[in-house]
Parts: structure tokens; C-alpha cells; sequence
């Protein structure tokens, strides 16, 4: 483990505002790091009502030294649970799918289930929970020049990309948006894509997803918005990742260096999740 070491200083902030308020005192901390590839087994396995084939990545956690990928694993034993049946998820032994784990049948039968995770490696059983919950259609999707580039306030043409739906009765749903354009997932990474609770939305309700420039898409581009059911937990796994990357660096919205919450057993990291989907796409 390699040690970092960090100088805090706890009168910063207020000195800034208040001058000479205040003198800043100095405190030493000592961040246990991991420095060694593997050090965590990985699993993301986000699954899918939509009738498609489905897949599990299991990998190995890198330095935290390391920019690249986690090593994919090939001989872990992958399958989920319900009630009625289980779900075996096969290994593909090629190169560029190293750690993916696919099913054909368990998207079409998931339903109003409750279903365990299962992965065995090296002698170790890890396991999650998850339970499928509804989804609203969406009625359509709508793109509107952003409020400031009309005004021309803006360096950049910017296009604000709009999602419409009515909400499902529940007071407890969580949604996870998604943006493709034509079939290219815009919102790859964790911190990029948009979450939200029915806390605060109305009945009927016109979202904005994300602001698109104008050299990211083209005359005749398909622009697809997908939202999916998420659980309470996986909603703050999401939100989580938001403030330990793109808000890090700020001191007023960023959140104390933590782990990112998982639902998985046994100090494995990532997370379970069984979403149903909806989606609707538009011609730029």
C-alpha cells in the first residue's frame, strides 16, 4: 500500500470570506491507498427487461497509479436466482470480450421478480440482491436551443435535449437516463449519467437531460434518450460517483474522499441492478 500524505487546512474557507477572521491550523492525513492491480474483484451487471441479450463484466481492480482498465477475468462461475428458475451466464473466450458474461433468455422473464446474484472465483462466493420495479413510457423526446446560446451568451451553439413522461404513482422511483446518438452511448461513464427520484417531479414531466454543441451532432443524427428503474441505493451509487469525480475539485459542491457505496458482498466493488427501460428516439 503506498501512503499519501495531505496537508488540510481547516480555516481556508473562512479566511477567504472573513479576513483575518481567523488563522488556518494544520492537520497531517495519511490515506491508505491501494498501489497493486487486483488488490478488488469489480462486477457491473446491469440488467435489462428489454428482451435482449444480456451480459456481467467481472474484472480486477487496478493501481491507483493505473489510467487503464481493469484486467477482464474469464474463470469466475456466473449465474442469477429467482424464485422459479436460475440463470446461467456463459463466458466468451476472446480477446477483446475478456470478463463478459452472457444470457440469452433472463431479459424476457424479469418481470415483477426479485433476483440474487452469484459470481464464484478463487474460492469466494459474491452475491447481490436486486428487485425489477416498472418504468414510465416515454412520450416523446424534444431538442430546444439552450436559454443562454439564444441569447447569444454562449461561445458555442448549445441544444438542450428534452425528456417527456407520466410519472407512475409511486412516491419511492428512482430513474437513470441515457443518451445515444446514432446507437453510441453518450453518457458512458458513471459520472455522466443523469438520476433523479419522483420527490420533486410533477405528474406529467418535461426533463432536461443534457446539453448537446452543436459540432457533437449532425443534420440526420438519431438521437435515443433511454430511461431505466433504478433502486434507491443504486440512485446514490450514481450520485456518489458524481461528487468524487466531476465535483471533486469544488470546494463548495465536492463531497470527503470515500468509497463508492456497492451492493455486493465479500469487499467486492460495483453494483447489481435489474431495471426495466424505456426508450424513444428523435431525428436531429
Amino acid at each position: 500500500m503506498a501512503k499519501i500524505y495531505l496537508t488540510i487546512k481547516n480555516g481556508l474557507l473562512v479566511i477567504l470570506l472573513v479576513t483575518g477572521l481567523l488563522t488556518g491550523c494544520q492537520k497531517s492525513v495519511i490515506l491508505e491507498i491501494a498501489d497493486e492491480e487486483g488488490c478488488f474483484l469489480i462486477i457491473e451487471a446491469n440488467i435489462l427487461d428489454d428482451g435482449l441479450r444480456q451480459y456481467i463484466r467481472i474484472s480486477q481492480s487496478t493501481s491507483y497509479y493505473e489510467e487503464s482498465e481493469g484486467k477482464g477475468i474469464a474463470d469466475a462461475i456466473v449465474w442469477l436466482e429467482s424464485d422459479e428458475k436460475d440463470y446461467t451466464f456463459g463466458a466468451i473466450m476472446s480477446e477483446d470480450r475478456l470478463g463478459f458474461y452472457f444470457n440469452d433468455s433472463v431479459s424476457s422473464e424479469l418481470q415483477g421478480k426479485k433476483l440474487d446474484l452469484f459470481v464464484e472465483y478463487q474460492g469466494t462466493t459474491y452475491t447481490a440482491t436486486s428487485q425489477w420495479k416498472p418504468v414510465p413510457e416515454i412520450d416523446s423526446v424534444s431538442l430546444t436551443l439552450n436559454a443562454f446560446s439564444e441569447l447569444g451568451l454562449t461561445s458555442d451553439t448549445l441544444h438542450e435535449v428534452w425528456v417527456h413522461f407520466r410519472d407512475l404513482p409511486s412516491d419511492d422511483n428512482y430513474y437513470l437516463f441515457n443518451l445515444y446518438i446514432n446507437g453510441n452511448i453518450k453518457t458512458w461513464r458513471p459520472s455522466l449519467k443523469v438520476v433523479t427520484s419522483n420527490e420533486n417531479l410533477d405528474d406529467y414531466v418535461s426533463y432536461s437531460i443534457l446539453s448537446l454543441r452543436q459540432d457533437e451532432i449532425e443534420e440526420g443524427d438519431v438521437i435515443q434518450l433511454e430511461i431505466r428503474s433504478i433502486s434507491k441505493e443504486n440512485y446514490e451509487f450514481y450520485n456518489a460517483f458524481l461528487f468524487q469525480t466531476d465535483f471533486s475539485g469544488n470546494p463548495f459542491a465536492g463531497a470527503p474522499p470515500a468509497n463508492i457505496p456497492t451492493n455486493i458482498s465479500n469487499g467486492a466493488h460495483g453494483f447489481f441492478q435489474v431495471s426495466a427501460v424505456s426508450r424513444k428516439s428523435i431525428v436531429f
